[in-house]
């Protein structure tokens, strides 16, 4: 089978076989595929972590994506006194190649993608696998987390408060789980991997074709793991322009014009506002505010949230400053990355 054909999906009858019955995924053997490359920082956390968990039936597959710090060397350490643990090193290709080498050489019923600058809950795989069981067409499972606060600063800040916002919008469901993790080897085989031509949002296109194959997000409510966040504003900044630039191709290949269009309009919106101000100053104004209303509308509802939940006000009044610089950030990453998608390449 070819890389385009894996990315796509190929239902085999094996696999279409498998339909058939009631399924009972807890017990079965899982495997945590983890993609590392240069987490030296980090990576003897994750692994004490993952080794930790309560579900007994599991097995780690660690692919070294060419790390270039002392990642291989902690890693061979760490291996050597706990058999689960199986090393793949390998020339960097990029987080969704690593995964899909790990993937393949994985031998689980169920698949949990891991990071390695995150750390997992003892109970992170048995909660999530037990959620699997609650419905047959149950594709993907949804474990909320957190941010892992290394540093704190105002970036590190406001991510943990609008994370802990949009939890408890998912659990009172007025948002639905828009990432998952945990899958069924058998719902990967039939939707495809990840794309490797894609170097941001490949976990956002995996989980998009899970759902439009008519498949559920699980959800499990307790908060089971943390990532790492230790950037300070200016750092956050830069790796939302990055993601965004990179993140064109993902919109691109899934038709998501509307999104795009939503991810510049504000910024080129700004830059006629500012214009408008040296012809028409009434207008500029006028504009602004109305601009800044509707802003203030659907920030009324993160303000009700994050009070019934107990967020510092300080930091729920500073949160649309974050999310208008990160926006901006994005949005200027979203343009560079369309002019430069749209170059001809030489050859």
């Amino acid at each position: 089978m070819n890389r385009d054909s894996l990315v796509e999906g190929n239902l085999s009858e094996s696999v279409a076989g498998m339909f058939a019955g009631k399924r009972h995924y807890y017990g079965e053997l899982a495997s945590i595929v983890l993609p590392v490359f240069n987490d030296a920082e980090t990576i003897i956390e994750c692994l004490q972590s993952l080794c930790k968990q309560t579900y007994e039936n599991y097995e780690i597959v660690v692919v070294d994506d060419g790390s270039t710090d002392s990642t291989p060397s902690l890693l061979r350490d760490f291996s050597s006194f706990n058999k689960r643990i199986r090393i793949i090193s390998t020339t960097h290709v990029g987080t969704s190649e690593a995964k899909n080498i790990g993937l393949q050489s994985s031998h689980g019923v169920v698949i949990f993608f891991a990071e390695g600058d995150a750390i997992y809950d003892p109970n992170y795989l048995d909660e999530a696998i037990k959620c699997l069981d609650l419905d047959d067409n149950t594709g993907g499972v949804c474990v909320l987390g957190e941010p892992w606060m290394v540093r704190d600063t105002f970036a590190t800040r406001s991510m943990y408060a609008e994370k802990m916002i949009i939890h408890e919008m998912i659990r009172e469901g007025r948002l639905e789980p828009y990432y998952s993790w945990v899958f069924p080897r058998r719902v990967l085989e039939e939707v495809g991997v990840f794309d490797p031509r894609l170097s941001q949002a490949e976990d956002r296109d995996l989980f998009a074709r899970v759902k439009k194959r008519g498949y559920k997000i699980g959800l499990v409510q307790k908060v089971l793991w943390r990532h790492k966040r230790d950037e300070t504003t200016i750092q956050f900044l830069l790796k939302c322009y990055n993601k965004g630039k990179r993140r064109v191709d993902y919109l691109s290949k899934n038709r998501k014009y509307l999104e795009f269009v939503r991810g510049v309009a504000g910024l080129f919106g700004l830059v006629v506002i500012i214009i408008l101000f040296f012809l028409s100053p009434t207008i500029a104004i006028t504009s602004l505010v109305v601009a800044l209303a509707s802003y203030f509308i659907r920030y009324l509802q993160i303000l009700r949230v994050g009070l019934k939940i107990g967020i510092q006000k300080r930091r729920l009044l500073l949160l649309p400053l974050f999310q208008i610089l990160r926006y901006l950030a994005n949005a200027v990453g979203y343009t560079v990355g369309l002019f430069t998608r749209a170059k001809p390449r030489k050859d």
